[in-house]
């Protein structure tokens, strides 16, 4: 409506000043990424339950009662790979059990996961009725003789390997360490700076055997 050349503000040009235009590019690229979203939530939810019927087919849940006999895994790898049987006491859900331990075992925690434990079946005397379960024999040790030190050995192998102990300050170690500085001292007497006490002047392998090649052809 124009009166005297006047132009009036409506609502609708007010609020429309205080609106964020969307570029129609990037309102497709949002559409674009929720689309992506979606399927991506599909696809994990798709692979969770391709996992579970995987797990539930293998796997089966062990039904334990309690005053059940099991047979409980040892740590130890020199032992039997089960101890007991032993009776079951009390139940923790369906991941563990807790059972009444005697014997070696019998300081350690009464409560078991079902992974470490199975049921325990007794033999058919029936069936095998010759199985007789000797226990293990173990000669006593005899602790009458007194050990006596036949030799001291000067040498220890280790690995396969021979390896020489020296204690230095002796007299033989002194004997041997002169001669060797002695040695090298000959060798490296060719060389404008050389000392009977230096090692480092022979980590160089190739400066040693010019020295050799020189001592040689003098």
């Amino acid at each position: 409506m124009l009166e005297k050349g006047w132009n009036p503000k409506l609502p609708v040009d007010t609020l429309k000043k205080h609106l964020v235009d969307i570029h129609p590019t990037a309102s497709s690229v949002k559409l674009f990424l929720d689309e992506v979203r979606h399927n991506e939530n599909q696809s994990i939810d798709d692979a969770f339950e391709y996992a579970k019927q995987k797990w539930d087919k293998i796997h089966k849940t062990p039904e334990f009662k309690v005053g059940d006999l099991i047979l409980a895994k040892g740590p130890k790898k020199l032992k039997d790979s089960f101890a007991g049987p032993f009776i079951i006491r009390a139940l923790h859900g369906t991941n563990a059990v807790q059972v009444e331990l005697s014997g070696e075992l019998g300081n350690k925690h009464p409560a078991f996961p079902v992974s470490l434990v199975k049921n325990y079946t007794s033999s058919d005397k029936e069936l095998f009725n010759l199985r007789n379960e000797t226990p293990l024999e173990v000669p006593p040790l005899d602790q009458s003789k007194e050990k006596i030190v036949l030799k001291v050995l000067k040498e220890r192998r280790l690995r396969g390997k021979m390896k020489e102990n020296t204690w230095s300050g002796t007299e033989t170690h002194n004997m041997k360490m002169n001669g060797l500085y002695q040695k090298r001292y000959l060798i490296a007497k060719g060389f404008s700076e050389y000392s009977d006490m230096r090692e480092d002047q022979f980590l160089n392998r190739t400066s040693e055997l010019c020295a050799l090649h020189t001592q040689k052809y003098k």
